[in-house]
């Protein structure tokens, strides 16, 4: 599930905690490139062909694997099994190297997440991390029930729902007392969230294009002691809206209480009463046991002429509906990329990554025993405290909730405020490709990743120091895909239907375009000077530090690329502010005026086909 907060929402967390206490692909020398005979509204695509008949049938088996198994790709299930063999079977059809499997079983610790409150408070794209503690550990719900009962003012039952376990579903609190059940009785549905003295339940309703409103908007009515569970309405007649539960942030737990989804008919049904001035009551029951399950990240590769990683990734798993946009698109589209660099048997200049994550849905376990069990290059730590055997990953890249209508945006998102550089890149690409004349549709940024495995890489560890040089989302927002159909006949929510064909396709270009114009071509940037971990004066080096550059007066930013085609641009960037542009060698920029404190140097270069290379150094100034 891909776990947006607004900007506005997250400023909400903010505060509640403080009171308490947040173009066209490489022509040429690149990759080899094919026509599409196709037209979409005047524009004749002439990049990458990708093979949409193979990313369609990945997508459809995927979706379907939720009429097999009654929890759909669930964390830990058999359905969540079977995607995996699926997934490890494409990989080796398309003929990826080193394919296998890496079982999910250590554990994120306090450690790893310590420095959370504080990076939320100094930054507010950055929220804090989820779940602490063993990975492959899982509330299991065994057993649960809601029971709502009408009477009138003279206390006779005129009507009643019983809801069993395929027609709700528990939005659970995190266990905190080691309680295993949680049964309430005969509690007060309030309307409009009037508070009384007695037990009661709050009514709230959700909406897809915010879904997560509801509960920001009333986590201090939640905490209340004369309420003691809520229900959530769905915005969609037949369908229930679904969130990992027990799984928040250690800082502040996304449920206070227990509580129930209801579809949206039922919703109207209960308000309808309560308007009319009946007195709603309700039974609940839910129970749950914590349990070990088994989970895997498929992995497979493209080895490059260099052995700096570019990670293409996205979840594998999913909730109990065809978890389509969330995320089998994503699934068909990386492996459709992989599918075209192997069936044109070009060799690219980055080593290639491609891994389904097992357990994203309970908050990225996935992308957290990945980072738990490999050594990869910190970002941040001086480079002699990095092992020249680490994983250096320069590209975390995630497609995702892409290809379907009702949705305001397409967004690129980069996990650095500093990346501007980055992020006009990828606008350009989708200019080109004209991608809003031809879907309608806007392009939008966000300096923040948070709803994918791309945020554990980022923002994972000791904020600024990260596990890749940057990170990418692509995805659509706001998206129907919280959802499961209340009736089990999989036509409703997330669902492979919802898929619109055309913008689909547009979406797959754009993002492939992108993914292969930083990948494949051989396209370095070095910053020669001011080198990282040494003394600067006057622009003369003079030792070597153990931390950060430090700068004292001006210094020449000095930079080498190295690249299989001519250098259009390099542009010279401080704390993702443009300083310079230079067209010829050397790429020179002469940094007079630096303000004292740390600053993030950010090199960037274009070649002629409009590929992107950069890379960044900090420094402080005194």
């Amino acid at each position: 599930m891909n776990v947006m907060l607004t900007k506005k929402n997250r400023y909400k967390i903010f505060i509640l905690l403080v009171s308490g206490l947040l173009f066209f692909s490489n022509v040429g020398n690149g990759y080899e490139m094919e026509s599409s005979t196709s037209s979409r509204n005047g524009f004749i695509y002439e990049g990458p062909k990708l093979d949409f008949k193979f990313i369609y049938q990945v997508i459809e088996n995927l979706s379907n694997i939720v009429k097999m198994y009654p929890k759909g790709r669930e964390f830990g299930t058999p359905g969540e099994h079977y995607a995996r063999d699926l997934v490890v079977g494409w990989m080796e059809e398309i003929g990826l190297e080193n394919v296998h499997i890496e079982k999910i079983s250590s554990s994120w610790t306090k450690e790893d997440t310590w420095q959370n409150l504080h990076n939320f408070i100094l930054d507010p794209d950055y929220y804090p991390d989820g779940w602490i503690g063993e990975l492959d550990l899982k509330k299991n719900y065994t057993r649960w029930h809601l029971h709502i009962k009408v009477y009138d003012k003279k206390g006779k039952l005129v009507d009643e729902k019983f809801f069993s376990e395929k027609e709700c579903f528990p939005l659970l609190r995190k266990d905190r007392w080691g309680y295993h059940n949680v049964t309430l009785y005969n509690l007060t549905v309030v309307d409009d969230f009037k508070i009384g003295i007695h037990n009661q339940i709050i009514l709230m309703e959700n909406n897809w294009k915010d879904p997560y409103n509801w509960w920001l908007s009333n986590l201090t009515t939640l905490l209340r002691p004369t309420v003691k569970a809520f229900i959530v309405t769905d915005c969609f007649n037949e369908t229930l809206f679904m969130l990992p539960s027990g799984t928040s942030s250690p800082m502040i737990h996304r449920f206070s209480k227990p509580g129930f989804s209801i579809n949206g008919s039922s919703g109207m049904w209960l308000k309808r009463y309560l308007k009319l001035g009946y007195i709603v009551k309700a039974d609940i029951c839910s129970e749950w046991t914590w349990k070990h399950v088994d989970s895997w990240n498929v992995i497979g590769e493209i080895p490059g002429r260099s052995k700096k990683i570019a990670m293409i990734c996205v979840l594998y798993d999913g909730w109990w509906s065809q978890a389509t946009a969330d995320d089998a698109v994503g699934v068909g589209l990386m492996l459709g990329i992989a599918k075209y660099i192997k069936d044109h048997n070009l060799t690219p200049w980055l080593t290639l990554k491609f891994i389904a994550w097992g357990g994203h849905e309970w908050y990225f376990r996935g992308g957290k025993s990945y980072i738990k069990t490999h050594d990869i290059k910190i970002y941040g730590h001086p480079s002699s405290l990095n092992s020249l055997e680490d994983e250096d990953i320069l590209y975390v890249i995630t497609p995702g909730n892409f290809g379907f209508n009702n949705t305001n945006d397409m967004y690129f998102n980069v996990g650095n405020k500093y990346d501007t550089s980055l992020m006009k890149f990828m606008h350009q690409v989708a200019m080109e490709l004209k991608y809003t004349e031809r879907t309608g549709i806007d392009i939008n940024g966000d300096y923040s990743v948070y709803g994918q495995d791309t945020y554990v890489f980022f923002h994972g560890h000791k904020y600024p120091e990260r596990y890749c040089l940057h990170a990418i989302e692509f995805d659509r927002w706001p998206f129907p895909g919280y959802h499961r159909d209340d009736r089990h006949d999989h036509t409703h929510g997330d669902v492979l239907s919802a898929i619109n064909d055309s913008l689909f396709k547009v979406d797959c270009e754009v993002m492939a375009e992108i993914i292969l114009r930083l990948s494949l071509p051989k396209f370095e940037v070095k910053i020669v000077s001011p080198e990282e971990n040494h003394f600067y004066c006057m622009n003369k080096k003079i030792f070597s530090i153990s931390r950060d550059t430090v700068l004292i007066g001006p210094t020449d930013i000095v930079a080498n690329i190295v690249s299989e085609n001519n250098i259009s641009s390099v542009e010279f960037y401080v704390d993702g502010i443009l300083k310079s542009v230079d067209t010829s060698p050397p790429y020179l920029y002469k940094w007079k005026n630096m303000p004292p404190g740390q600053h993030i140097i950010r090199v960037a270069a274009y070649d002629v086909n409009g590929n992107y290379a950069d890379n960044e150094i900090v420094v402080w100034s005194i």
